[in-house]
């Protein structure tokens, strides 16, 4: 979990749940090896241009046809060193920039379709990363606009919001899971952004977004112009003892493809395990910041009545009650508020953790939770961090997300027919999602007595009218 402090004149959207974009850029130890390898200088100038001239034409945003930057500018800000892993193309350019036989051999193998295996051994099962591939190839020398035609490429990486401007202000936090893992091989590999994030000391060093008011997407997933980065956001490790060391994140927002109902009264399913909860999250406070204000202006006398008491749950995934229990302390307070249903407005799937906790221990649960965390804050906070690390006895089966829709079935088709719910699922895109129009694909067969085929057809219509949302990602 993370939150960042934005410039004096932020320009969030209203909207809860949006996407905030955040550019990692190359750390200089990467730089500096890439360009020793290539031979390059860094503090050389080059300019930037489609080699088609008709394609400057075509740019949407004139401004990014033609750049002129310094080399390690170009290396650290555009070409992926570290990340992700080249195509094939790539051994194939290099085949042409090298003279020992055995390199440009073996790179022509792979380019043709009868290394194809092997380079898949040796390339995307390894994640081998582009600067490894320079330095396992060392003598190929490709000049840097090949580079950038047949090299991977930095992008930026997406977040939903966690945070709701109408309960927050113009204070940013997204949720983030730092990953780490190993290759085949025993390679250790890991989350880039997530770790470098993670690894920041809040209280030396205070990441700054920077959010320019005309800081829109152009609609084609690139950074506006506005929001380059002046500096890397990578900093030297001679500097990670300065105090007053201000950390510049390149971040931006986009318009996003989340859309609320028209009214707050509407009640909402939202299905979200892992970090996929960041969204609804935002939602609920957005919608505990609007009943707010709706019973100040009832007692104003501007309103006749003062918000509706909430019907909306929240399904929710995770290891354990100690194991990425995300934004624990804060569920009972928004089932309070009415941003949930006050009694079942959180159902838990403890996927590691046995036996289930009935609704009134979960409730139980959240009450300690909300206790600790008003009479120690900083304690709490610092648990948070390491709950992910705190190892689980292995349950006997795992319990899902999924589980506890059919669970609550009856409530969850009510929601649906008599009351007119909207859905929301958001988290991995692996088979999550897939699973999830499953289960209500059986809730309407169960609960509804529809036939497989028109329960296909109802889930289908929700989609259809904007009432079935997904947001996922690989």
């Amino acid at each position: 979990m993370g939150s960042a402090q934005p410039s004096a004149q932020p320009c969030w959207p209203g909207l809860p749940g949006v996407p905030m974009l955040l550019l990692l850029l190359t750390c200089a130890v990467a730089d500096q090896a890439a360009l020793a390898l290539l031979g390059l200088d860094g503090d050389s100038w080059v300019k930037i241009q489609p080699a088609d001239k008709s394609q400057q034409q075509q740019q949407p945003c004139s401004s990014r046809a033609v750049c002129e930057a310094t080399v390690r500018a170009v290396l650290q800000g555009v070409l992926d060193l570290s990340g992700s892993s080249p195509r094939r193309y790539l051994f194939q350019v290099l085949s042409h920039f090298t003279d020992n036989t055995l390199h440009k051999e073996r790179l022509q193998y792979f380019a043709t379709a009868e290394g194809r295996d092997d380079l898949y051994r040796y390339n995307q099962r390894e994640r081998r990363s582009l600067l490894e591939v320079l330095q396992d190839f060392s003598t190929a020398k490709a000049p840097l606009e090949w580079l950038l035609a047949a090299a991977p490429l930095l992008g930026p990486r997406q977040f939903s919001l966690a945070s709701a401007q109408s309960a927050h202000g113009d204070r940013a936090a997204i949720l983030m899971a730092a990953v780490a893992w190993n290759t085949p091989t025993k390679r250790p590999r890991k989350g880039l952004l997530t770790h470098w994030l993670a690894g920041l000391q809040p209280a030396r060093q205070c990441p700054r977004v920077e959010v320019p008011a005309a800081a829109v997407n152009c609609g084609d997933g690139q950074v506006p112009q506005q929001c380059q980065p002046l500096s890397n956001g990578l900093q030297d490790s001679q500097d990670s003892d300065k105090q007053d060391l201000a950390m510049r994140v390149p971040v931006w927002v986009d318009k996003g493809a989340l859309r609320l109902p028209p009214t707050s009264n509407t009640p909402l399913l939202m299905v979200g395990p892992g970090t996929g909860v960041a969204p609804f999250r935002s939602i609920c406070w957005h919608r505990a910041a609007v009943g707010q204000q709706q019973t100040q202006q009832q007692k104003q006398g501007l309103e006749q009545s003062g918000p509706a008491a909430s019907s909306s749950i929240l399904f929710f995934g995770c290891r354990s009650p100690n194991a990425d229990f995300y934004y624990k302390h804060e569920w009972l307070r928004l089932m309070q508020e009415g941003a949930l249903h006050q009694q079942h407005g959180l159902v838990v799937a403890f996927s590691r953790y046995q036996p289930q906790p009935d609704q009134q221990q979960l409730l139980d649960m959240l009450q300690q939770s909300q206790k600790q965390q008003q009479q120690h804050p900083d304690e709490v906070q610092a648990l948070q961090q390491v709950d992910g690390m705190l190892a689980q006895a292995p349950s006997s089966s795992k319990v899902y997300v999924t589980h506890k829709l059919r669970q609550h079935g009856a409530k969850v088709w009510q929601l649906l027919s008599e009351q007119g719910a909207w859905v929301y699922v958001s988290g991995s895109a692996e088979k999550m999602p897939a699973n999830v129009v499953s289960a209500f694909e059986e809730i309407a067969m169960v609960q509804g007595g529809l036939s497989a085929e028109a329960a296909a057809k109802y889930i289908r219509q929700l989609e259809l009218t904007g009432r079935y949302h997904v947001e996922a990602w690989s």
